[in-house]
């Protein structure tokens, strides 16, 4: 069956809107890597944030890792700090 990725991306912003922290880093996921969408680290970085602030570990760590190479060193321990604390163990 074909993949609608736009659509996708479309009932991921829904779901997020709703209180849903996995639809925010599934956005996130999207826009980072182009998937139904044009690349934009910037909105990536926005549904990362909003999925962390949610609860989402991943999205927690993927910040780190987007801190870490705009030079942000200090926001990325931060980030996988709190990631390694909930349990990520990508984060450590």
């Amino acid at each position: 069956m074909p993949q609608d990725e736009q659509k996708a991306n479309d009932l991921f912003l829904k779901a997020g809107e709703l209180g849903c922290a996995t639809a925010y880093y599934n956005l996130g996921l999207s826009y980072r890597n182009g998937r139904g969408v044009e690349v934009d680290q910037k909105k990536a970085l926005h549904f990362y944030e909003l999925a962390a602030m949610g609860g989402s570990v991943s999205a927690r760590h993927n910040l780190g890792s987007l801190e870490g190479k705009a030079g942000n060193h200090h926001r990325a321990k931060k980030h996988f700090l709190i990631a390694a604390r909930a349990g990520d163990k990508n984060s450590l």
